[in-house]
């Protein structure tokens, strides 16, 4: 996000975002898999149906990490997420409220890297099937 924004988070509440990176934790094992829930984060909504949408709109997307691990990691990768030296949380259960987790959207001054993100995974032994990195160039030639 460049600029300052203040953003109604469907329940949640109306919050000033600052400019910064924002990383989200999802999972994609509903219909239609990972293409469907790509398909749909990655275009703007008309209408909001996860916590994301409400905020997408106001970003523009980056890249994406993903595995193909057939166990659920999402919680495991906002842990991890949350952990890192910068993170802040910037509206709390954001993308969490049916789960204990505090969030799965975080802020970040820097992008986190790749290379830290999978240090921490392997520190933790939570790094399976691995991790890759997709650019939106990438999923845009796809």
């Amino acid at each position: 996000m460049k600029h300052a924004k203040t953003i109604r988070v469907g329940k949640l509440t109306e919050t000033k975002f600052s400019p910064g990176f924002y990383a989200y934790v999802g999972s994609a094992f509903g219909p239609g898999g990972l293409h469907a829930r790509l398909r749909h984060h990655l275009s703007i909504s008309e209408r909001c149906h996860w916590h994301l949408d409400y905020i997408r709109p106001e970003m523009e997307f980056l890249c994406l990490w993903m595995t193909e691990d057939k166990e659920p990691r999402e919680h495991d990768w906002a842990s991890v997420l949350q952990d890192l030296p910068t993170a802040e949380i910037p509206v709390k259960d954001l993308g969490a409220t049916d789960c204990q987790c505090q969030a799965h959207f975080f802020r970040f001054d820097q992008l986190p890297t790749l290379c830290e993100f999978r240090k921490q995974l392997r520190l933790r032994g939570i790094l399976n099937a691995g991790v890759d990195e997709v650019s939106r160039y990438q999923l845009q030639v796809a």
